[in-house]
């Protein structure tokens, strides 16, 4: 056995290189956060390469639809020169990405080179070569939202990166939905198909532009994009939309549509490159920060290394003792999940302060472990499921059902012309609409029945347990109940439902889908209204297999 003062000795070193690893440790990583920084900055070039390389391939996309509509030689004019300004951004992309994406890219040039001989030859049809583009722009939007994911950036940067990346989102909804209008004003009228693809990219338009919007409201610049783009002319666009689904186009030359989608787009990549600027400025800013720092650690880490050594030998007995309860108690904590315990100390010095404050840290960690379950489980504007925790208990009472043969049916409801409210009324009203349409929900359902906001002011009630005309009547009786429904200053709110029972083998997004129809047809069918889809899934998808 080693004499006290050897192993005493012998602990004081270990302490001291333990410390001096310590050191090095903490030097390393400032060293990595500022390979990290420089690795943002190089991202960011990335992904505005990337966000130059959509707006060159929509542009292009947009004029292909018009000459496989009607080849005119001013349009083959126009399409040669973007064709070149979306090569050259490709080429800039091209010098930018690693050899393994660097091939990949060669071969969409090759593919994009034979697209082009075929619209100009005009022997491919449009939704052929719309597609080409469009998912060319999909995989792209995909790298920068995992660009994004990846940046080591702070609260404010991550808002403004996810509200881009919403923002590149919009503007493919806006893309497509120029290219297709500027055909229908082309061909002088709409097909049938092409309303339903209008459709669709306005609704994602829509959606994901009510996401930028609630984004952009927390960064200080944030209203100044939003006023930016909601100009007379953004109006104007989405009026036109409007009023071609709704049958009842203006009289707009092809032309004017196009120079007025693309001044929209337009605005939308200069916000882009605002955002890129500011976190290209905070990253230069953030790499001057971190080698400033590292020099001051390095002389800060000397002397208190120094400072270390002369005081370890003197504590390293407390230290010991101390260490040891903490250490039991700690090694308690993480091998039982157990934040409930407590480390017991009854000395007044510095060692008492730090079992103190764990404490106090155990307990806050104890309150935020109970907020997290909360929070991963509640939409926090109306206190209902939210649609991560419905879509979980859904899965549930579907296997239950196809266990037991336990009928189960689905309720989708939503508010009729919610946009309306928030139109004219703002959106503190729509939200107060929201909170009191989800509690009055909440209070005519059974105790087992489970309601969630699906998104929007679109809710869903799961009914187990319930057949089909069950289900439709406990739906009359809310639609019947929202009539009641006062939230100053609307004067009235309205709701209608789409009700679907579980099919032997239907899965829970046919299930969803069957329930989401029969909404569909509810709203069609005038709104303020029950509607019950009875029938098996239709495989396309369609929303005409209705009852």
């Amino acid at each position: 056995m080693f004499p006290i003062r050897l192993r005493i000795l012998l602990l004081a070193i270990v302490s001291l290189l333990a410390v001096g690893g310590g050191f090095y440790v903490q030097y390393q990583e400032i060293q990595t956060h500022l390979q990290s920084a420089n690795s943002t900055k190089e991202r960011l070039q990335e992904i505005a390469t990337y966000s130059k390389v959509i707006h060159a391939l929509q542009k292009e996309r947009g004029l292909s639809g018009g000459q496989l509509l009607k080849n005119e030689q001013s349009l083959q004019q126009t399409i040669r020169k973007q064709r070149i300004s979306t090569d050259s951004e490709l080429q800039r992309l091209h010098t930018l990405l690693p050899s393994p994406l660097n091939a990949t890219w060669q071969h969409f040039a090759e593919q994009l080179q034979s697209t082009r001989h075929q619209i100009d030859q005009q022997s491919i049809d449009w939704p052929t070569a719309r597609d080409f583009y469009s998912q060319t722009i999909r995989q792209i939007l995909s790298q920068i939202s995992l660009s994004a994911a990846n940046l080591h950036a702070s609260h404010l940067d991550t808002l403004e990166m996810q509200a881009m990346v919403y923002l590149a989102i919009i503007r493919e909804n806006l893309g497509l939905m120029r290219a297709q209008m500027g055909r229908i004003y082309q061909r002088g009228g709409a097909l049938p198909a092409e309303t339903v693809e209008l459709a669709h990219h306005l609704g994602s338009f829509q959606d994901h532009y009510h996401l930028f919007t609630l984004l952009v409201a927390e960064i200080p610049e944030g209203i100044d994009w939003i006023n930016t783009l909601e100009c007379e002319v953004f109006y104007s666009v989405l009026r036109q939309v409007k009023e071609q689904l709704h049958g009842k186009p203006g009289q707009v030359a092809a032309e004017t549509w196009w120079q007025e989608a693309t001044l929209i787009i337009d605005s939308m990549q200069q916000i882009e490159h605002k955002m890129l600027d500011h976190f290209a400025k905070r990253s230069e800013e953030l790499i001057e920060t971190k080698q400033k720092y590292l020099f001051h650690y390095q002389v800060t880490a000397i002397s208190l290394f120094l400072l270390v050594a002369g005081l370890t030998i003197f504590t390293v007995l407390r230290i010991l003792n101390a260490l040891s309860i903490l250490l039991q108690t700690l090694e308690q904590v993480r091998n039982n999940q157990d934040f409930a315990v407590r480390i017991h100390a009854h000395a007044k010095d510095e060692f008492g302060l730090i079992s103190f404050s764990i404490n106090s840290l155990l307990t806050y960690i104890e309150k935020i472990i109970e907020e997290k379950d909360f929070l991963a489980t509640t939409d926090l504007l109306t206190g209902v499921k939210n649609r991560r925790s419905l879509s979980l208990l859904l899965e549930r009472e579907m296997l239950r059902s196809e266990r037991y043969g336990s009928p189960l049916s689905l309720i989708y409801c939503d508010i009729d012309h919610f946009k309306s409210i928030n139109d004219g009324y703002g959106h503190g009203v729509g939200d107060q609409v929201l909170k009191g349409f989800a509690l009055l929900l909440k209070e005519n359902i059974r105790g087992t029945d489970y309601l969630g906001r699906w998104g929007g002011e679109e809710f869903v009630i799961a009914v187990p347990n319930t057949e089909a005309p069950l289900a439709v009547e406990l739906a009359e009786k809310l639609r019947l109940k929202v009539l009641t429904l006062r939230i100053d200053p609307v004067e009235q709110i309205t709701c209608s439902f789409g009700v679907a029972q579980k099919l032997p083998k239907e899965s829970l997004h046919e299930l969803c889908e069957r329930a989401d129809q029969a909404l569909y047809k509810a709203k069609t069918l005038g709104r303020n209204q029950v509607h019950l889809h009875n029938r098996f899934p239709d495989p396309s998808g369609s929303r005409q297999n209705l009852a």
